[in-house]
């Protein structure tokens, strides 16, 4: 499983127990209170699923004012959370008592997906036998990227796990279906990595170097240029297309790691 993180991956050192979805709300600084007022004074009441879509739906606007250091110190935060809970879910027993990694939420329907993330994260560790499905499979990415970058404290360590290891599985099949070609037309190929990048979340474009994007449309330009209206048959003499940069990706790698690979080799190239 390529977004499955293994204990034996991870570092060596004892990890903190990840911290309680309780403990964790009650230490957010964004208000999530339930009750409310509308514009005539009058006291309303927001349900826990609505309370929580909302959150979900809001988490790149939330990331969109924070500064590029906020920004890489939450994406840092939840890439040690997700591997302090995996540690955590290896060195356990599976007659461990894990009630109370769920939300406390007085919302059903939220309660049972909680749950069934829970045995999903379980059963990827070994630590319940069955078959435990993701309950985020399908979900859309930025969905899922809103609950893993949850800077509230709403969502729990299980329900972070699941949709990390669904946004991950989804960026892999994608990957896997690009495909470059050393001296062909490679607008699509371009196009593709494009559209991923316009797809990141503000905490996930923090991990790229500054001007990221910027150099793949550069290359995506170049392209539109050689193999555009009439480029196509003017590229038949044209030499320089065998010298093109080599476009291959390493498919053993994960997407972030493939892209970091593939701004290295233009950084090399326009040094």
């Amino acid at each position: 499983m390529i977004s499955t993180i293994k204990s034996n991956q991870l570092e060596t050192s004892r990890a903190p127990t990840p911290q309680r979805p309780g403990e964790a709300e009650r230490g957010s600084s964004l208000s999530t209170n339930p009750d409310a007022k509308n514009t005539a004074g009058e006291q309303i009441s927001i349900s826990s699923g609505a309370k929580t879509a909302y959150i979900q739906s809001t988490a790149a606007e939330r990331q969109a004012s924070m500064t590029p250091s906020e920004l890489s110190t939450l994406r840092s935060k939840a890439q040690s959370d997700i591997r302090q809970y995996s540690r955590f879910l290896a060195a356990s027993s599976g007659s461990d008592d894990y009630s109370h990694f769920l939300p406390k939420t007085d919302d059903p329907a939220r309660l049972e997906t909680a749950q069934r993330a829970l045995d999903f994260a379980l059963g990827t560790h070994n630590k319940s036998s069955g078959s435990h499905p993701n309950p985020y499979s399908g979900m859309g990415r930025s969905q899922l990227t809103g609950i893993y970058y949850d800077d509230t404290g709403t969502f729990s360590s299980a329900e972070k796990y699941a949709a990390y290891d669904e946004f991950t599985r989804q960026d892999a099949r994608r990957f896997e279906m690009l495909k470059a070609s050393n001296g062909g037309d490679n607008r699509e190929f371009f196009k593709s990595i494009l559209d991923y990048l316009d797809e990141l979340s503000p905490a996930e474009k923090a991990g790229y170097p500054e001007g990221h994007r910027e150099s793949i449309q550069k290359l995506m330009d170049a392209e539109e240029r050689k193999w555009g209206l009439l480029g196509s048959l003017l590229a038949e003499s044209d030499d320089s297309s065998k010298s093109s940069l080599d476009l291959n990706l390493d498919k053993t790698l994960a997407p972030e790691e493939q892209l970091q690979q593939l701004l290295l080799k233009l950084k090399s190239r326009s040094s």
